[in-house]
């Protein structure tokens, strides 16, 4: 028996067993080393802590995803909620200039709110200043 039917013996079938793998240079001791990719994915969303071959503990540290969707998220909200207060003044600029012209069409004066027969010619003699 070969060294390769006798591993098939005690072990049973023999596996093949493939992983993507994620070099690193640990920042302490500059020593390469792989782990599985999702691995280091999960540390790099979570700032997860690990210690590298030679005990060295390290962890990663800035922004996650999370961080950078939550801060997206908060920005767009911002925006949203600037675009509603600009629309919300616009619409009450617009209701006031509206109700300005509906009394101005009824022969109400903008300046002394008094009612007038011939508008036209108070504003031209008492507010000449004022365009008509």
């Amino acid at each position: 028996m070969n060294a390769i039917e006798a591993t098939k013996h005690m072990w049973g079938q023999l596996t093949e067993v493939s992983l993507n793998m994620k070099t690193i240079v640990c920042g302490g001791c500059v020593i390469p080393f792989a782990i599985p990719e999702n691995y280091f994915n999960k540390l790099v969303n979570t700032n997860g802590s690990f210690h590298c071959p030679n005990g060295c503990s390290r962890q990663f540290t800035g922004d996650t995803e999370a961080d950078k969707l939550k801060r997206q998220l908060q920005q767009k909200s911002n925006e949203l909620a600037q675009t509603v207060t600009a629309k919300i003044q616009l619409e009450s600029q617009l209701n006031r200039a509206k109700k300005q012209l509906d009394n101005v069409s009824k022969g109400k004066c903008p300046c002394c709110g008094k009612l007038y027969k011939h508008l036209e010619k108070h504003m031209a003699t008492k507010h000449p200043k004022i365009k008509h």
